[in-house]
């Protein structure tokens, strides 16, 4: 299995480097297993707001497209719940959180109240602001 780093996915979404993009969809459709880190999601969504100025929606539309190319694996099998999160309006990174914390722990404690509101009744992993 290999793994890819942000800059391939974003040369994929922007097709702004020509040789660049085609060698990262080769690696990506080269039928090996690819794995996607969730920390090369959570950088990816961050380039493709502050850096190209991508629309939340189209962010969200394009990391689906890409976590469903056929020999791609998530780093934990909630991470199509965190992209769903972030659709609807949770923060990336919160999603992410959320979504790895699931797993394991009964509370995830923060001093973010939004994080809080926007967590609530996602899963089993309780959003608690801390204090």
């Amino acid at each position: 299995m290999i793994a890819v780093d942000t800059n391939m996915l974003v040369r994929v979404v922007m097709g702004d480097d020509a040789l660049q993009t085609a060698a990262s969809l080769r690696v990506l459709q080269s039928g090996e297993p690819v794995l996607l880190l969730n920390s090369v999601l959570l950088e990816t969504a961050w380039v493709l707001q502050s850096v190209y100025e991508v629309p939340h929606d189209e962010i969200a539309a394009v990391l689906y497209d890409v976590m469903c190319i056929p020999m791609v694996m998530l780093e934990f099998p909630l991470t199509f719940e965190a992209l769903a999160w972030y659709r609807d309006g949770m923060d990336f990174a919160d999603a992410i959180h959320l979504a790895g914390a699931a797993s394991s722990c009964e509370k995830l404690m923060t001093f973010d109240a939004a994080f809080v509101r926007k967590a609530k009744g996602k899963n089993a992993c309780e959003v608690v602001k801390a204090g």
